[in-house]
């Protein structure tokens, strides 16, 4: 029977969600209001239920009353003042939340219920200063201007009993009493019962935490001579650690101990139907069956991105249970609030194969059984090193997606530059094609079609766009590093180096220098972003040679994509650790992102990454202003992992730039034969390694590292004889003769406070002058020395770091 209109029909009842839960929900409503909305986040979900009215979703079935009505599409939520009950699950909470509010009418008074709950991700904890649901709800009121009353539904009402009319608890959790009235009325039932409270951190907290308990409590359930003994001192020892994290989140210690607390425990704890109880106890079942086996892939994710793989196993569950959803960042928040929850981080390691559901039972009983004990993985060697690009790709598109949607606007920015990229990619793809360029021209063809299907596509579907482009930007990026086949390749090369270097010290590779063994444990431990110095294409050859000779994590690198338009040689280059950079395209908002994420995941994940800080190779010999867009991905890195990240500056100082002539205008180009011949003796030293923790929280993070950057670098550049003399000859370009330059370079060493290849001045008087020499770039006479090549002189002069530091570069907005 469908209701009268009444006073509850003045809002647009909105259940929002496409689950078990939104439907149970959606369904009580129906019984006291005359039309109820459901709201299901995707297309697919919506043409499967639009036109039925009896559904099964995993083991439950519903009939679906004639008043519900199910839709989709953020039009729905432009127009009215709309009562919203907010069931979707907490993996895509703070997406569809964020774009709901965006639409809403700010003329208007709104209501949210909050019947989902949840910590926030850690990219939304930093973004709006918060850490539950229902607060995010408050930021973005106040971000949107909106009228919108806030409140926590929550309390001891298992699905399973709101499906079969069984007794329910529920708490209203509101700082506006005149918010709990309204969603009784929608929720009356003959066994629905009701409270009140005003702490709604302490009801959501409650309501979170729950749930890893259960999956505790499922977990050694399926264990052999557990019964309710240990599952109450279990229950005990899990509430204590829910009464912590609810106190330093500021909830009150009364709601925990009440019907939202203790009481809603209880009921998910015991309950033969609970869902999250179910999954750990099947969880257990599988791992002594050998069904929860990790095969390589699994291994390689485990220990790069161990929140997805939790995600995802979770997610393949036929009914979701939240609380596996919910530890990742239980174990975040405790951390940074330094709070001892034991059993949720037992829990995390169980997931991630570290530690067996046994462990739960030492950790209550202090004795270990060793008995038929189920196996788990053990790291072997340093699997980060070994891993590849493409093995995050599914986690970096699924981040990206969740930043896009939690940015205000940044989804329409998108679709407003599509007519640019798609003007862009048609110029681009015809170059290629008339270039016969094939391989480009394919790719080009490809990335202009989504753009294109992006620029014509409904609000409701771009989305669905972005997320094939993001597909498509990841893949073409991502390397696939085969360490084998770069080991193979420097060690093929190596003999080559060293006849051409003429047998001497440093052909092979350049001479490292700095606290090698310390910097080398460090970075045994944490993930390394090497920072070096770039004067020449060939830096990127000399420092790995240098790090590989030297037992430390040889990085993955940027090539330009142009390097990849060969499929042949492109592959190579991706197997040797390189991902693609099209240079063309970083004013692409989106392409932007991908490349930013794709470097920050890297770091997150351990992968050793290299960037020049400079941005470009220097073309006057000096330090060039260090680009803080590229430090910002160490920051983030380490404030979304939460792991210790150390960045390494490092000098590269070459005897010649193969380059010189072409940036001082004196040749066209530089030929390969020239960076084979040029190269001669090189020097890398180590500077001080930077933990990214020290900075994380100044106020200008990357200014600071990027000064410190710089300070490693002027310390630690090796002068060579050649740079002294050049920078004193070129400081005095009239005639000077042998004695005037030896006591110049006697008061250089003596005042100069950073590192120099050699200290004894007539060493340097020496070498330099023959040096320079023999370029042809001086001359001596009987009145002294005559410049014959102003402008190189003036360029390795310029080696000698003197003078005022440059600023730090912003990335432009």
């Amino acid at each position: 029977m469908i209701p009268e209109t009444g006073p509850l029909d003045q809002q647009i009842t909105t259940v929002v969600g496409g689950g078990p839960m939104g439907l149970a929900v959606a369904s009580l409503i129906a019984r006291n209001v005359r039309t109820v909305y459901l709201w299901v986040p995707d297309a697919r979900t919506y043409k499967k239920w639009k036109s039925e009215r009896y559904l099964q979703v995993g083991e439950y079935s519903f009939n679906v009353p004639f008043n519900v009505e199910i839709i989709t599409g953020y039009d729905h939520f432009k127009e009215g003042s709309h009562f919203l009950f907010l069931t979707i699950p907490s993996r895509q909470y703070e997406e569809v939340v964020e774009n709901i509010l965006y639409h809403l009418d700010r003329s208007l008074p709104h209501f949210a219920a909050n019947i989902t709950k949840g910590f926030l991700s850690s990219f939304s904890r930093r973004k709006h200063r918060c850490y539950l649901f229902h607060q995010l709800l408050y930021s973005l009121r106040e971000q949107h201007h909106l009228n919108l009353s806030v409140a926590l539904v929550t309390g001891p009402s298992l699905l399973y009993d709101i499906i079969h009319n069984n007794y329910v608890f529920f708490v209203v959790a509101s700082d506006d009493p005149s918010m709990t009235q309204p969603i009784v009325d929608r929720l009356n039932g003959e066994q629905v019962y009701w409270s009140a409270t005003d702490d709604i951190i302490g009801a959501e907290v409650g309501g979170i935490m729950k749930n890893p308990l259960a999956i505790l409590g499922g977990m050694v359930e399926a264990l052999p001579h557990v019964t309710s003994s240990l599952l109450g001192e279990l229950m005990a020892a899990g509430f204590t650690e829910m009464k912590k994290l609810n106190a330093a989140l500021g909830g009150r210690e009364e709601t925990i101990l009440g019907r939202s607390g203790l009481a809603d425990l209880a009921a998910t704890y015991f309950s033969p139907q609970g869902r999250n109880r179910s999954y750990g106890r099947s969880f257990t079942e599988k791992l002594i069956s050998g069904e929860l086996s990790p095969n390589l892939i699994d291994q390689i994710q485990l220990f790069l991105v161990p929140s997805l793989f939790i995600e995802r196993e979770v997610l393949s569950s036929k009914n979701l249970a939240e609380g596996g959803l919910a530890i990742t960042p239980i174990i975040e928040i405790a951390t940074e609030f330094n709070i001892d929850v034991p059993l949720n981080r037992v829990l995390y390691d169980i997931f991630l194969r570290r530690k067996s559901p046994e462990d739960i039972i030492t950790l209550l009983t202090g004795k270990t059984e060793r008995r038929n004990r189920i196996p788990v993985v053990k790291k072997k060697g340093r699997v980060e090193l070994i891993a590849s690009g493409r093995m995050i790709s599914d986690h970096l598109r699924e981040r990206i997606l969740h930043r896009i949607t939690l940015t205000r606007g940044m989804q329409a920015r998108i679709k407003k530059q599509s007519g640019h990229i798609i003007s862009s990619l048609e110029k681009r793809r015809a170059k290629a094609l008339h270039k016969k360029q094939r391989n480009d021209a394919k790719n080009f063809g490809r990335e202009l079609m989504l753009w294109k299907e992006l620029a014509e596509c409904r609000e409701e579907e771009e989305l669905q766009y972005i997320e094939q482009l993001v597909r498509f930007y990841a893949d073409s990026i991502a390397d696939y590093y085969v360490p084998a086949a770069r080991t193979m390749l420097m060690r093929f090369v190596s003999p080559f180096r060293w006849i051409l270097g003429g047998f001497r010290r440093g052909s092979v590779g350049p001479i490292v220098n700095g606290r090698i063994r310390e910097i080398r444990k460090l970075v045994d431990n944490y993930p390394v972003f090497y920072v070096p110095t770039h004067r020449t294409h060939i830096d990127s050859v000399e420092l790995v040679y240098g790090l590989f000779f030297k037992g430390f994590p040889l990085p993955r690198f940027a090539a330009a994509s142009i390097l990849m338009s060969n499929p042949i040689w492109g592959a190579f280059l991706k197997s040797m650790g390189a991902y693609a950079v099209d240079r063309e395209n970083t004013r692409n908002i989106l392409y932007l992102e991908v490349l930013t994420q794709y470097t920050t995941m890297m770091l997150e994940s351990g992968i050793p990454a290299l960037a020049y800080p400079e941005g470009t190779r220097s073309r006057t010999g000096e330090f060039q202003s260090i680009k803080t867009g590229l430090l910002s991905t160490a920051i983030d890195a380490f404030r979304e992992s939460g792991h210790e990240i150390i960045i390494l500056p490092i000098s590269i100082s070459h005897q010649w730039i193969p380059e010189d002539e072409v940036f001082n205008n004196q040749a066209n180009d530089t030929g390969f034969w020239t960076y084979v011949f040029r190269r001669r003796r090189t020097y890398m030293d180590l500077g001080e390694p930077i933990r990214v923790s020290d900075f994380a929280d100044k106020e200008e993070p990357t200014h600071e590292i990027a000064s410190l950057i710089l300070k490693n670098w002027k310390q630690a550049y090796r002068l060579q004889p050649h740079f002294i003399v050049a920078r004193i000859l070129d400081d005095h370009p009239g005639m000077i003769d042998r004695d005037e330059l030896l006591a110049k370079i006697e008061a250089f060493l003596a005042s100069y406070t950073g590192t120099v290849q050699e200290t004894r001045p007539e060493k340097v008087l020496k070498i330099g002058l023959k040096l320079l020499k023999k370029r042809d770039l001086i001359a001596e006479t009987r009145k002294g020395f005559e410049i014959l090549n102003p402008s190189l002189v003036e360029y390795y002069g310029n080696f000698v770091p003197i003078g005022k530091d440059p600023k730090p570069e912003d990335p432009e907005e």
